[in-house]
């Protein structure tokens, strides 16, 4: 895993979890690698070009000249055939140049046509919105972006970031209920939205920010019930202050944390939109403590869970015990 160390305590050697090795060996993070760029509508200057969707800024678009529904679009190629199951497009941070609406075409080579299949978006909205779209898992190696209706008075259609994701093989989505945190700068930066499936910025309801929390900084998510927690996404807050680059994840299934089960730690750095799996950790509760970072009101907009869907292996006996043995296991690559 990228820039990740992993400290757990163990009853057994990991020969005895072969089902979980798709989770142990490498980062398989949902939000999919960033695609080539292989044609887009005619973006409004320089300064407003497609690669802007991807920069992790949410101060640069791509905005088409006028383009209107027709006009605006971005044609992708991720290389090779990828899964997706959810996107996401965080609009441009006004209220007239409004994406009405918008698909994603699918297709197995560069040229799209009317043959190709379709997903409906529905409406993205405005003033720098992101909702996260969910949709039947599709495969494909080109992907094409395209506005159908305006919603607004202004042409200049686009979008600030966009990001497509997909559920890591063995596991499934699973979302949690914010129970506590440090303090919200006020009530537009609510703890809540931490996981409300809305990302954006600037507007209410879209991130969670601290009223100066710096390394204090933690959120306290309930999944509900004792599960094998196997994976996450972590969407900070997008920006060049108010970062987090480090952080641990504490599991526990006491709400208070007075005990726990297991801790990962984590550094990202300046990525955003960034994602792990591990091998699964059974527990209800789930801090994410900030362990470093930039500026002084750093959050959240988004922090999505994922369930492992494997069975647990049963454990042969051998002819010598050795479940009281315990080992240590620090692991970084």
């Amino acid at each position: 895993m990228k820039n990740t160390t992993i400290n757990r305590h163990l009853g057994l050697p990991a020969v005895f979890f072969p089902a979980l090795a798709f989770l142990s060996g490498s980062a398989v993070a949902a939000v999919v690698t960033t695609p080539t760029i292989i044609g887009s509508g005619t973006p409004f200057s320089g300064s407003y070009s497609a690669p802007n969707l991807f920069d992790g800024s949410k101060d640069t678009d791509y905005a088409s000249q006028g383009g209107g529904a027709a006009g605006t679009w971005v044609a992708l190629d991720f290389g090779t055939a990828v899964s997706i199951d959810r996107m996401f497009l965080i609009t441009r941070n006004n209220n007239v140049d409004v994406v009405g609406g918008s698909q994603l075409i699918y297709s197995t080579d560069a040229t799209f046509d009317g043959s190709d299949p379709v997903i409906d978006l529905g409406a993205a909205g405005d003033s720098g919105i992101g909702k996260l779209v969910s949709f039947a898992s599709i495969s494909s190696r080109y992907v094409k972006w395209q506005v159908t209706t305006s919603g607004g008075p202004s042409n200049n259609l686009g979008g600030t970031e966009l990001r497509f994701l997909s559920t890591p093989a063995g596991t499934e989505i699973h979302n949690p209920t914010v129970i506590g945190g440090y303090a919200a700068y006020n009530g537009d930066y609510a703890l809540q939205n931490a996981a409300n499936g809305i990302l954006g910025t600037d507007y209410s309801g879209r991130e969670y920010a601290t009223n100066a929390g710096g390394t204090g900084t933690y959120v306290d998510f309930d999944m509900g019930s004792t599960i094998p927690i196997a994976g996450f996404d972590f969407f900070d807050r997008i920006g060049a202050v108010d970062r987090i680059t480090a952080f641990d994840l504490i599991f526990s299934n006491d709400p208070a944390f007075a005990t726990t089960v297991d801790t990962l730690s984590f550094a990202p750095g300046s990525q955003w939109g960034y994602g792990e799996t591990f091998a699964p950790v059974d527990a209800r509760y789930v801090r994410f403590q900030a362990t470093a970072g930039v500026g002084g009101n750093p959050g959240m907009q988004e922090m999505i869970f994922y369930k492992s869907t494997i069975p647990e292996p049963s454990v042969p006996v051998l002819g010598i015990s050795i479940l009281g043995a315990g080992l240590f296991i620090r692991r970084r690559s």
